[in-house]
């Protein structure tokens, strides 16, 4: 069976490091063989979709990590207004990169709106060689 895994987190800086380090530990719990750069990768999607959550003044946010046998979708799910879209930044911007890098990081990622919120998600393909700790066909 596929699993989901939920955390809620709070929407405060230092969150992006907690959401990075349980994504990062959840995903090598659930795939023992999984290649570190899958999981960097997902750790600084994740660290960039929660920094828009933060930034975007949310006050619930639910990191999700669906889990399957040849993919992997990391989310977030949060209240603020608005919905995310990618835009390109200046060279001399300090910010405006963060859709960039997660489009650049996964396979194909991608906005739900909701009713009272919306979800951001991103997905990672795994190699034949990813054993993982669970039964899923898909």
């Amino acid at each position: 069976m596929c699993r989901t895994i939920r955390t809620a987190i709070r929407c405060e800086p230092l969150a992006v490091r907690d959401a990075r380090d349980w994504i990062r530990e959840q995903l090598t719990e659930l795939y023992p063989s999984i290649d570190t750069a899958v999981v960097d990768d997902a750790g600084l999607a994740v660290s960039e979709l929660v920094t828009n959550c933060v930034r975007a003044d949310a006050h619930e946010l639910t990191l999700s990590m669906i889990a399957h046998r040849f993919d992997v979708v990391v989310a977030t799910t949060d209240d603020a207004p608005g919905v995310p879209h990618r835009v390109t930044a200046p060279p001399s911007a300090t910010s405006g990169r963060g859709l960039q890098i997660v489009e650049a990081l996964t396979t194909e990622w991608g906005v739900s709106p909701g009713d009272g919120h919306k979800t951001v998600w991103g997905r990672f393909s795994l190699t034949d060689s990813t054993r993982c700790s669970f039964d899923c066909d898909r």
